[in-house]
């Protein structure tokens, strides 16, 4: 294992999980200041990269991973350098709205 790959995250079995929807996914911590909104909860992250992936996953050791959303042409270089890119979960899943709105009713209590 070079310092590189160190430096990427691939997500393993203590990170995957499964979303409300029954999708395996991992969960990262926005960075912060990235375009991302930071907040206090972690990001639902689908388990297996993308070729059109727009987001970033770094590892922290002893910690969540972070995720950044990445611009069009850094993504083309990390691409060429074999750096996986993901994309967020929520977008994409069959139960959204209904998980959404359950967790606005949890928050107005």
């Amino acid at each position: 294992m070079t310092e590189f790959d160190t430096m990427i995250f691939r997500p393993s079995g203590a990170d995957i999980r499964r979303h409300p929807c029954g999708a395996r996914v991992f969960y990262a911590e926005p960075v912060a200041g990235g375009r991302l909104r930071a907040s206090n909860h972690h990001i639902p992250v689908d388990v297996d990269p993308v070729p059109n992936g727009k987001f970033a996953v770094y590892p922290r050791p002893g910690k969540s991973p972070t995720v950044q959303h990445i611009s069009a042409p850094k993504a083309v270089g990390m691409k060429a350098a074999g750096i996986p890119l993901y994309q967020l979960h929520m977008p994409e899943c069959p139960k959204r709205d209904q998980i959404r709105a359950a967790a606005r009713r949890k928050a107005t209590r």
